[in-house]
């Protein structure tokens, strides 16, 4: 009989010796999602058997993460905000630093006299999983939003999500590219209030030297901001200048050491009120910052 704990231990080993740094909590999650369980419940049951189905998907799952592959690729699902979002090979995988915007625009709407029952409008740029817009709606109850994204296998998972949380009645999900004109039905939407975006912002010339884990599984169209990581910006602040409510705010995820260089390229738009908020790791991540 192998029981939960002895299959643990054993594709801890197995990816301790690949070097895995977190080699125990990947066997740990990898085990739960095969099995159907929270984490906390397979930590409460370590001596529960496992079935020989089980097993030989955790020895094939523990091969695949031996050779670098993100545990969330392997189950399909990454936590984000305390959602499970489902994601696809399409779709970015939900960082925990990008938790960061969500608090921005939460805690900005907190402290409004409207607060978080408003109806307030949000639009989503490079949507991904969802997990920005879908996050934010699932605090602020009152509030609807649009997403949009260039990858029609992006847009279907980030519906996909809205369904399982229970929020398609007041999430949309649109094929578009922000490097062109915004399409009519974003257009007939507007004014936001909120313009939020995690664009690529890699310089292409970094993509390779990425841990495996982004570079080899990432969708490097969601990496790639191009040769100063930047290249989008100027697109983003083109439609936020067309469809933000003045006195509406955008808010848009940075890489590492380039807080200074957003700054001064939004300080030459119609934009004020600019606020930087770092992470939990410390770094400048998200900039925010006010229609004028």
């Amino acid at each position: 009989m192998t029981t939960i704990s002895r299959a643990v231990r054993r594709a801890e080993k197995i990816l301790k010796t690949a070097g895995i740094a977190t080699a125990r909590l990947d066997a740990e999650v990898l085990l739960a999602s095969i099995s159907g369980l929270d984490r906390s419940v397979l930590l409460l049951t370590m001596g529960r058997e496992v079935s020989d189905r089980e097993l030989a998907t955790l020895e094939r799952w523990t091969a695949r993460r031996a050779l670098g592959e993100p545990v969330a690729r392997i189950t399909g699902s990454k936590e984000f905000w305390s959602l499970d979002f489902r994601i696809n090979s399409d779709t970015l995988v939900p960082r925990p630093e990008s938790e960061t915007l969500v608090e921005v625009i939460v805690d900005y709407v907190r402290s409004t006299p409207l607060g978080i029952r408003y109806a307030w409008k949000i639009l989503d740029l490079g949507t991904g999983s969802g997990c920005l817009l879908l996050a934010l709606l699932n605090e602020l109850e009152g509030a609807v939003g649009i997403g949009v994204d260039r990858a029609e296998g992006v847009v279907n998972q980030a519906r996909e999500n809205s369904i399982r949380f229970g929020l398609s009645k007041r999430a949309e999900f649109m094929v578009a590219d922000w490097r062109t004109s915004p399409a009519g039905i974003v257009k007939s939407s507007a004014p936001f209030d909120f313009i939020i975006s995690n664009p690529p912002y890699i310089e292409s010339d970094q993509i390779q030297s990425l841990p495996i884990e982004v570079r080899a599984h990432d969708p490097v169209l969601a990496l790639d901001g191009g040769k100063d990581g930047l290249e989008c910006l100027p697109y983003i602040f083109s439609w936020a200048s067309e469809l933000l409510l003045q006195g509406g705010v955008m808010a848009l995820e940075m890489g590492k050491d380039q807080a200074l260089r957003v700054r001064a390229m939004i300080q030459k738009e119609d934009f004020e009120e600019i606020h930087i908020t770092s992470d939990l790791a410390g770094i400048e991540r998200v900039i925010r910052c006010r229609k004028s």
